[in-house]
């Protein structure tokens, strides 16, 4: 299994280069959808942080639509990931990735996420 540690540059890092991180957890391996579990530090900057970080994440144009939600267990925690697999993710009967990563659907979301990943991270450095 490759890990993130093959990329040159991750998602995660490229945040934390332009924003006050108060915590972060990433999710980049060939295995599983690329996503970032994230929160920016509470001060005089934090909503127009995330608004300018939307926006760039938004205006992306990739294989796949990439977004930043709401974490589904978190009241305070954001996640960057792409909006399909979001709307998996908040179905009511979803029952967790493993349970589906032999589905067609998931693994196309997959296969294009990971061709994504690393331009996205080029958008993003770019244009932060």
């Amino acid at each position: 299994m490759k890990s993130i540690k093959e990329y040159p540059i991750s998602l995660g890092d490229v945040i934390q280069e332009n924003f006050s991180v108060d915590q972060i957890k990433q999710y980049i391996y060939f295995d599983k959808i690329p996503r970032l579990i994230f929160r920016l530090k509470k001060d005089s900057n934090e909503l127009k942080d995330y608004e300018r970080l939307e926006n760039c994440i938004s205006s992306f144009n990739g294989f796949l639509k990439w977004g930043m939600f709401k974490g589904k267990n978190s009241k305070i925690n954001y996640v960057i990931s792409p909006v399909k697999w979001n709307e998996i993710e908040n179905k009511e009967d979803f029952r967790g990735e493993h349970n589906i990563i032999n589905d067609p659907e998931y693994l196309e979301i997959l296969d294009l996420a990971i061709k994504d990943y690393q331009s996205l991270v080029r958008y993003l450095k770019s244009g932060l």
